[in-house]
């Protein structure tokens, strides 16, 4: 049967050009034309299609009309981007720490999280927001296209967090833990990402002050930087520097953080 979609929204000034416009345009065009299809995301478009699609959103093809397109080809379209994105949202120096967090089910979960998000690059941070409030008003039909947060986490889940190929097999064994992570962030993206933003403007002025004492102080052995910056309300940014040990990277970015708030709270 032939189904009539709605205009398409053409990308504004006021939109974030930090988000690819391979998402902006896939999820916009889906979110006006399939939250009422049954399964949106969990029947697949053909495989040679979406492979071509999705070149020509990464050549910047001014062709494109996703009007032309068969919408599972569209939804899968963006289910591939997130999967061959390098590095991926939740980068691999934080995946363990994500999954550990959903492990133990405590009961400051969302406050956890909203620290280790305040550790991603920049346009990760706001992406993942995207994604996930996306994500929310499709399971938000999901009695009609029978997408609940559920089906959705089995799908989207290992795109978002993703091991590196050489622990493939560990991501395999991790999966129900991914799934319950990503559903956990479809269900409660308002409040984790209210919480961020919230530490975000609570953080600004001590990160600067922050960034100031890295500079003003070169470290005296080899380090490397993890992130280039991490986005703080009117573009204030700050670096974080890691010790080149495995073991302890994640307790030093924890540390990082935990100072940077308990300077705060001394303060005030």
């Amino acid at each position: 049967m032939f189904r009539r979609f709605k205009s398409q929204k053409k990308i504004t000034e006021k939109t974030q050009p930090i988000i690819p416009s391979i998402i902006i345009e896939t999820t916009e065009f889906l979110e006006e034309n399939a939250l009422d299809i049954e399964y949106i995301f969990r029947v697949p478009g053909r495989v040679t299609d979406v492979e071509e699609l999705t070149k020509k959103f990464l050549n910047n093809d001014l062709t494109i009309n996703l009007f032309t397109e068969n919408i599972h080809v569209v939804a899968s379209v963006l289910k591939n981007y997130l999967r061959i994105r390098e590095p991926p949202l939740i980068v691999f120096k934080l995946y363990r720490s994500f999954l550990k967090i959903e492990a133990k089910q405590e009961a400051d979960k969302n406050e956890k999280l909203t620290k280790l998000l305040l550790m991603l690059p920049e346009d990760n941070q706001i992406i993942l927001k995207y994604i996930f409030k996306f994500l929310n008003k499709v399971a938000n039909h999901s009695d009609i296209n029978k997408m609940n947060s559920s089906n959705l986490a089995v799908v989207f889940g290992p795109n978002i967090f993703r091991a590196k190929k050489s622990k493939i097999k560990q991501e395999a064994k991790d999966f129900r833990s991914i799934q319950s992570l990503t559903k956990h962030f479809i269900d409660n993206c308002d409040e984790i990402f209210g919480k961020f933003e919230k530490l975000q403007e609570e953080l600004k002025p001590y990160a600067l002050k922050k960034s100031q004492s890295y500079s003003a102080t070169p470290p005296t052995k080899p380090r490397r930087q993890l992130f280039s910056s991490i986005s703080l309300p009117l573009n204030a940014k700050k670096q974080l520097f890691l010790e080149d040990a495995e073991d302890d990277e994640n307790l030093q970015m924890f540390s990082s953080i935990s100072g940077l708030i308990s300077e705060s709270m001394r303060q005030d």
